[in-house]
């Protein structure tokens, strides 16, 4: 699942791109890209949380001291470390005082690891419990049709939960999934598409409506069953490299981005033009972040003081 994970992360980098020049210099003028980023936004974000909820079975067999350590090593940490590098962006820092920012509000480019890091917190107890993840499931998605509007946070955390959840319900069946014939992919397929353009081009709202939840799911599950039979591409071992490391693409894309915009806008290039350069300079970007990422992996993972090096001495 490497490559999918590392597809979803990308596109959410192009997505980025496509959006700043609008929201940075109110550029309006390329509706193609905006159309196009329509199209892919219903499967990016829940891709990524699906396919974290596939892995959470495996992490709850951890002890729960383990658990919890790898969960504020892996995520908290480089999200506190990422606030820091992102507050040093002019023009942003003075968003720090206020709490909804660090929940993942105003404007917070991070919350995606704020909703992750709610949802690993939580899941021992419903564990614990034994309640059905596709219920804790449908709990959040109904949360969030009954009681909107909510406080962006809240409806944030409960809608997005709701793939969370639902990636660990579908764990059990993802081999069974996998092996269904083409015709399921293809039904799926046209399902996505057909979703992607109602939301481009109909402008369908893309969260928050039960039409929304069934789309994204449509959409995912074309992916999961799409990965096994394209993963030896090219191109898509190019993503899985991404998605191995999938957090440092996502924390450290944005701010890269961020900081570069004023640059490109000052040249007074086409929207267009501006989405190009902020996509290709921040891929290149985040290819040497990677080929370096070993020797600055602080920055994305909490050093373990009780490591073992391999010679048996403890750092």
């Amino acid at each position: 699942m490497d490559s999918m994970r590392g597809v979803a992360v990308v596109l959410v980098l192009l997505g980025h791109a496509a959006a700043l020049p609008v929201a940075y210099a109110g550029r309006v003028d390329m509706e193609w890209i905006r159309d196009l980023n329509g199209v892919i936004e219903p499967y990016r974000i829940p891709s990524l949380l699906v396919l974290s909820g596939l892995l959470l079975p495996q992490s709850l067999s951890k002890p729960l001291g383990t658990f919890y350590w790898g969960k504020i090593r892996h995520i908290a940490w480089p999200y506190l470390v990422w606030m820091c590098m992102f507050a040093l962006v002019p023009g942003i820092s003075y968003l720090l005082v206020y709490p909804q920012f660090w929940l993942g509000d105003y404007g917070n480019s991070l919350w995606f690891l704020v909703v992750l890091f709610f949802c690993y917190l939580t899941a021992p107890v419903i564990h614990l419990l034994r309640i059905p993840w596709w219920v804790l499931a449908v709990v959040s998605w109904m949360a969030c049709f009954a009681f909107a509007p909510l406080e962006p946070v809240w409806e944030r955390q409960l809608w997005w939960s709701g793939f969370f959840y639902a990636g660990a319900a579908f764990r059990p069946r993802l081999e069974t999934w996998q092996e269904r014939p083409a015709q399921v992919g293809g039904l799926l397929g046209a399902g996505a598409l057909g979703w992607a353009l109602w939301v481009a081009v109909g402008e369908q709202p893309v969260s928050l409506t039960p039409l929304a939840v069934l789309g994204s799911l449509i959409g995912v599950a074309l992916l999961i069953w799409l990965t096994p039979r394209i993963e030896s591409w090219t191109p898509m071992r190019w993503a899985a490299h991404f998605g191995r490391r999938s957090i440092v693409v996502y924390v450290a894309h944005y701010p890269f981005m961020f900081a570069l915009m004023p640059t490109v806008a000052g040249w007074g290039a086409s929207a267009a033009v501006t989405f190009a350069v902020l996509s290709v300079a921040t891929l290149v970007f985040i290819v040497v972040l990677l080929a370096v990422e070993p020797h600055v992996r602080f920055l994305f993972v909490l050093p373990n003081p009780g490591r073992v090096t391999p010679a048996g001495h403890r750092r």
